[in-house]
C-alpha cells in the first residue's frame, strides 16, 4: 500500500532586511482574498508598522488610519484627516518593510463574513484592486504566517500540540497545492471554501508553535502532494471524495473508506443525534419521546405498501421486527472501484459494508381494522432530517451527513452524525489520538495511508 510521506517543502527563505513580500518568487508566500464585504466601495484600515506604497514609493505611509475609496472607476487613498495620499490608481498596495526590532508590521481591517464582522490584524502585504465594480482586498503573506492564521480557526487552540501540528501540515499542503495552479489574482479565499484564515493573533502562541515546528513539511504520496481534506468529524468512518463530490474522480491510493475508532470516541449533541425504532412499535425522536412526525411517516409508508386494503386512520404500528440498510446516496450508483467495502466487501476485514446509506428497509407488524399484517417499507432517512417533510432530527442532511444504524434488545437506533464531509483527517479524531500520546506523524498516517 502506498503511504503518504512527509517531505520538506523545498523553499529556502533567506534572512534579509528587505520586505518579505519582495523576496524571490517561490512557494514561500501565498495570496489570500480577504472577506471585506462583497459590495464595498470604501474600506478603512489601520497601519501599525513600516510600509510603503507600491504605486507611490515616495509617499510617506505613517502609522495611523487610512481609507481606500473607489471613485470614478479608480482608487484613492486618504489619511484620517481627509488628506489624499494617492488618487486615480488601479491599485493601492501596502508593502511591508523590515519591522522595528521586537515588533511586527500589522494592518488592521474589518473582516466581514456572513453575519460575522470583526477587526483582524494581518501580516505581510495588503493590496486593493477593483473587481466587478467593488473593492477587492488581497493579503500576500509568508506561507507559515498564513498557516498560523488558519490553525486556531480550523482547530481549537487548546488542543494537544501534536493535533495542531497535524492540522498545520494539512493546511500547508492544501495551500501548496493551490500555489501550483498559477492563479492570476489570488490562490485562496479566507473562509471554508478553502480554509478559514483570520490573520495574526499574538495570543495564539500554540498555533504559531505548531506552524514553526512543522515549517516546510508537506504531505506527499509518491511524487505528488496529497489532497489534504479534513473535517470536524466523520461519524466513525473516513469517507472518500468520490462519495462526496465527484464519482468520476480518480481514486488516490490513500483514499479509502474505513472505520475510525478515534473519531467514534467523540460524542456531542452538536455533532450527532439519534432516533429510535422500538421493537414494541414506538418511534422516538431525538428527545427520547414519541415522535408524531416519525409515526406519521412510517404509517404513510405502510398505507402505500398495503394498497387499497388500508387507510391512514385505520393503521396502527404494533412492532418493529427488523431494520436493515437498503440504498446508498446518489453518487454511489455511478462508482466503479474497489476501495469502498460496500462495493467490494472482500477488500476489508474490519467493515462489512459501506456506511453511506440513506434508505433503510423496515419490517414491521401493523394492525388494520383489527387484523394484523406484516409489511416491509423503505424509509428515506433524509426525509427525517430538519427541513424534510417528516422532520424528526434537529439538524439538516447537509449539516450532518451520515446515518448509522445500530441495535439493542429494545430496538434500533439511527444516529445522524458526521459534521462536515468526512473526507481525510477527522479533527476530533486527531484530538483523540493526540490525547493518547500519538505524534502528528502517527495521526497523519492514520488518515492518509
Amino acid at each position: 500500500m502506498a503511504v503518504a510521506a512527509l517531505l520538506l517543502f523545498c523553499a529556502v527563505i533567506p534572512v534579509v532586511t528587505m520586505s518579505k513580500a519582495e523576496a524571490a518568487g517561490d512557494y514561500s508566500y501565498i495570496r489570500v482574498k480577504l472577506s471585506i464585504g462583497s459590495t464595498v466601495k470604501s474600506k478603512e484600515l489601520t497601519v501599525d508598522g513600516n510600509y510603503y506604497l507600491k504605486e507611490a514609493p515616495e509617499a510617506a505611509v505613517a502609522r495611523g488610519k487610512y481609507t481606500v475609496k473607489l471613485e470614478d472607476g479608480k482608487l484613492s487613498l486618504y489619511r484620517a484627516d481627509g488628506g489624499a495620499v494617492l488618487r486615480g490608481s488601479d491599485t493601492v498596495s501596502f508593502i511591508s518593510c523590515q519591522p522595528d526590532a521586537g515588533s511586527e508590521n500589522l494592518i488592521t481591517l474589518r473582516r466581514i463574513y456572513g453575519t460575522n464582522s470583526k477587526n483582524r490584524d494581518y501580516l505581510g502585504d495588503i493590496s486593493f484592486s477593483i473587481a466587478g465594480g467593488y473593492l477587492r482586498c488581497i493579503n500576500r503573506v509568508y506561507l507559515d504566517d498564513y498557516i498560523a492564521g488558519v490553525i486556531p480557526y480550523e482547530m481549537s487552540e487548546s488542543w494537544p500540540l501534536e493535533a495542531l501540528k497535524a492540522q498545520a501540515i494539512l493546511a500547508r499542503t492544501y495551500a501548496a497545492r493551490r500555489l501550483t495552479t498559477n492563479q492570476p489574482n489570488y490562490e485562496l479565499v479566507d473562509y471554508s471554501s478553502d480554509q478559514t484564515y483570520c490573520g495574526y493573533n499574538a495570543a495564539y502562541t500554540r498555533s504559531m508553535q505548531a506552524a514553526k515546528e512543522t515549517a516546510g513539511q508537506i504531505l506527499y504520496c509518491g511524487d505528488e502532494m496529497v489532497q489534504a481534506y479534513y473535517a470536524a468529524t466523520n461519524g466513525g468512518y473516513v469517507d472518500i471524495p468520490q462519495h462526496v463530490w465527484s464519482s468520476s474522480k480518480k481514486l488516490e491510493p490513500y483514499e479509502v473508506v474505513k472505520e475510525d475508532p478515534y473519531d467514534a470516541e467523540y460524542h456531542s449533541s452538536g455533532t450527532e443525534e439519534s432516533i429510535r425504532l422500538q421493537r414494541d412499535g414506538k418511534l422516538l425522536g431525538t428527545d427520547g419521546k414519541t415522535s408524531k412526525n416519525f409515526n406519521s411517516y412510517l404509517k404513510t409508508l405502510a398505507v402505500a405498501a398495503l394498497g387499497s386494503d388500508a387507510s391512514y386512520a385505520d393503521v396502527a404500528i404494533n412492532s418493529i421486527e427488523a431494520v436493515t440498510p437498503k440504498g446508498y446516496r446518489t453518487k454511489h450508483d455511478a462508482i466503479s472501484f474497489t476501495k469502498c467495502s460496500g462495493h467490494a466487501a472482500s477488500d476489508f476485514e474490519t467493515m462489512a459494508e459501506c456506511p453511506n446509506y440513506t434508505t433503510f428497509s423496515v419490517k414491521m407488524n401493523v394492525t388494520v381494522g383489527g387484523k394484523t399484517s406484516a409489511v416491509t417499507v423503505v424509509m428515506d432517512a433524509t426525509k427525517l432530517a430538519e427541513g424534510g417533510p417528516y422532520a424528526v432530527y434537529k439538524k439538516t442532511d447537509s449539516t450532518l451527513r451520515l446515518y448509522k444504524l445500530s441495535s439493542d434488545s429494545s430496538g434500533f437506533m439511527l444516529t445522524h452524525c458526521r459534521w462536515g464531509h468526512g473526507v481525510g483527517m477527522s479533527q476530533y479524531g486527531a484530538n483523540a489520538m493526540a490525547k493518547e500520546g500519538k505524534t502528528y506523524r502517527e495521526i497523519l498516517a492514520n488518515y492518509y495511508a
